[in-house]
């Protein structure tokens, strides 16, 4: 499913798992996020109504580790301590009938997709599988690949135009302008300012200014934006009751109402539902505009990419020339234009609520700029290193789910896959969530074992006997 924050798919999740949970069975759904914070926006979303005890779910790790990890029927939390639990023998998946991975693309960003792909692996084949992200290309294709080659794709329009679509028939694309910051006050101040430029662009002589319109999905929202666009010196007013539109929003009004005409911008406060109603709900106007949460900026850039419609940021000051602080500022500016970053904002979306955003970038600013430049090309691209040096950190630290061991012993000595797993966990201690599949073939066993103690499992079985045979372990020369 190609969707991301703000597209409401966590109701998709929902459903699943009221449809496939049963009471008093313990876990029968996992469902990954990339980080805790977002599986915390993950179980508002889906518990919904606090009247609502269809579902008991759990977000891991919890607050202080104080509840068992068994305890719901719904387990959600990052990949990695959920395969923890499991590999401690703290979580069993032998009842788990589905499993939803949102966010696929951060995951494969911030360097957990080989414990995610590991957990659809424990799973196992009976078990649903759901997969949310904002994007199915490159690399993430062939992993998904995989796991879902044969499953149903929505929405299938944009499946099948991966070069980007055009939902518009060869006709010139509409514009849609947009600005997006974590903080309501950031979000603000891109406000008054696209404003007033697209006032001042759409004034005729003689006169200063020209009348914009915001439509706020509710009446709290309205009053927040006609404050903090007077507070900028911005004139803010409620139109008419009459002018309100008839999906439930309010209105902002930059003038008066008996200012005639059309608007120089009108701008969506909120992340639209879709661009087709968007287009019906938006007056006339020289610009159309949305602000939005910087975590919404991909399901914006779907439903653009859905509708055909050309996708612009709010223009920013052009980078004066000068020396190594213009050119640090292009660079971020640059990398800015240059993609996606939602991996890297849930990262930092816990010190964005904790300080001020602009604290928390010019400390970012300030650890790049004390890092030695590094010689040769990467010269001058602080940037482009740190990027490289964090994807070798996130190699580096993944373990691959499972190693497959050789054990030399086999049907023809009668043993069978009690002998084996018995001998495992009696000489490793290794629990029943850390042993896989155990294949016996005619002279030996290969047996996929928790990658963590796989080595601990080789060097206590050798020398031990199974059905009166001492065995050799090794690491299995075929692939896992």
């Amino acid at each position: 499913m190609l969707a991301a924050a703000g597209s409401g798919h966590e109701l998709v999740f929902k459903a699943a798992a009221q449809s496939d949970c049963e009471t008093g069975e313990g876990t029968q759904a996992l469902i990954l996020s990339p980080t805790r914070d977002a599986a915390l926006r993950l179980a508002a979303a889906i518990a919904g109504d606090p009247s609502d005890r269809s579902l008991d779910l759990i977000v891991w790790p919890s607050a202080g580790g104080a509840t068992d990890a068994g305890a719901a029927q719904v387990m959600i939390g990052p990949p990695v301590p959920l395969l923890r639990e499991i590999r401690r023998g703290r979580l069993q998946t032998s009842g788990v009938k589905l499993i939803c991975v949102d966010g696929a693309d951060q995951m494969v960003a911030l360097g957990e997709w080989g414990s995610a792909e590991a957990l659809l692996d424990t799973a196992g084949s009976e078990a649903r599988k759901i997969v949310s992200s904002a994007s199915f290309e490159g690399d993430l294709a062939d992993l998904l690949k995989r796991q879902l080659g044969r499953a149903r794709r929505w929405p299938e329009e944009l499946f099948a135009d991966a070069s980007g679509g055009s939902g518009t028939g060869g006709a010139r694309p509409e514009i849609l302008w947009y600005g997006a910051a974590v903080r309501e006050e950031e979000r603000l101040d891109l406000l008054a300012a696209a404003l007033v430029k697209a006032a001042q662009e759409a004034a005729p002589e003689g006169r200063e200014t020209a009348r914009s319109v915001v439509i706020c999905p509710d009446r709290e929202s309205a009053e927040r934006v006609r404050s903090g666009l007077r507070s900028r010196g911005v004139p803010a007013h409620a139109p008419d009751a009459e002018a309100e539109p008839p999906t439930g929003d309010t209105l902002v009004t930059t003038e008066a109402d008996e200012t005639e005409g059309e608007f120089a911008a009108a701008v969506r406060w909120s992340l639209p539902a879709d661009l087709e109603a968007y287009t019906k709900e938006m007056p006339s106007a020289g610009q159309r505009m949305t602000i939005v949460d910087a975590l919404h900026v991909p399901q914006l850039s779907l439903l653009a990419r859905r509708a055909g419609w050309d996708l612009r940021p709010v223009a920013v000051l052009p980078a004066e020339e000068g020396d190594s602080v213009e050119r640090f500022r292009e660079a971020v500016r640059d990398r800015l234009q240059a993609g996606d970053v939602s991996a890297e904002l849930l990262l930092l979306e816990p010190l964005l609520r904790e300080r001020p955003a602009a604290l928390v970038a010019g400390a970012l600013a300030a650890l790049l700029r004390e890092r030695p430049e590094p010689e040769g090309p990467a010269v001058g691209r602080p940037m482009e290193a740190s990027r490289a040096a964090a994807a070798r950190a996130s190699r580096e630290a993944v373990l691959p789910a499972w190693i497959r061991i050789f054990i030399s012993v086999g049907k023809r000595d009668g043993a069978g896959p009690g002998d084996i797993v018995g001998a495992i966990a009696g000489e490793s201690g290794a629990t029943g969530g850390q042993i896989g599949k155990v294949e016996i073939r005619s002279s030996f066993t290969l047996v996929d074992i928790d990658a963590e103690i796989a080595d601990l499992v080789i060097e206590r079985l050798r020398g031990v006997q199974i059905k009166g045979r001492t065995v050799v372990a090794r690491r299995s020369r075929e692939a896992g």
